[in-house]
């Protein structure tokens, strides 16, 4: 009984070994599709004709025939990982996303909000090209993003600027530029990720040293 016991233990091992390096092949796999191809054989669509004395209505409360043309990616180009969330955070803060730029704002804070950012920076080793302590802005020098699910890292510069007000600190983060191999990324959807990216790295830090608390 015993014997069997082993054997099955480490023909399961073996078969989870062999599932997990197949899967660290390639990168790709973790944002496409599973299955075939075939669909991209199909014919394309064709209008629907209808007799000279017929209207056929083109929306009812059953069917709506859409007959706007939408372009983008298919096949294994297409990339089904789910958007990327700002991080939660606890009362008395707000994030506001537009574009290529992050809004923290943070209420009735007493604490040096610029202090605790440079702390994140040099605790992530940021490469910097400018930093202004009496106006409160700085702008990166590239940054890499090593990603598990990517076969080529981006690179993007940041510009950080601090404001402060009565009641209330608003940092924003700027996207200046992103580029994948040493070519300019342009697109929204990455745009947009790795904004949120570095937001969402600037508020672990803030977080690893207790500025702010992450929802659970």
């Amino acid at each position: 009984m015993s014997y069997l016991t082993k054997h099955t233990l480490f023909f399961i091992f073996g078969t989870f070994m062999l599932m997990i390096s197949a899967c660290t092949y390639r990168q790709n796999y973790k944002h496409q599709a599973n299955g075939d191809e075939v669909y991209l054989k199909n014919s394309t669509l064709y209008h629907l004709k209808s007799p000279s004395d017929i209207v056929l209505p083109i929306k009812d409360k059953y069917r709506d025939i859409y007959h706007n043309y939408i372009n983008g990616e298919i096949g294994k180009k297409l990339d089904i990982r789910p958007p990327i969330q700002p991080l939660s955070i606890i009362n008395g803060y707000a994030i506001k996303v537009t574009n290529n730029i992050e809004k923290l704002t943070i209420r009735n804070s007493k604490n040096n909000l610029w202090i605790e950012v440079l702390k994140v920076i040099n605790y992530y080793k940021l490469p910097l090209i400018k930093c202004n302590k009496i106006s409160k802005e700085l702008i990166t020098d590239w940054i890499l993003w090593n990603r598990a699910d990517e076969n080529e890292p981006y690179q993007g510069r940041y510009k950080i600027i601090l404001k402060n007000y009565v009641n209330y600190q608003v940092l924003k983060i700027y996207l200046l530029e992103l580029k994948q191999a040493d070519k300019i990324i342009n697109s929204p959807v990455k745009t947009h990720f790795y904004t949120v990216y570095m937001l969402n790295n600037i508020i672990v830090g803030l977080n690893k040293f207790n500025f702010i608390k992450i929802k659970d």
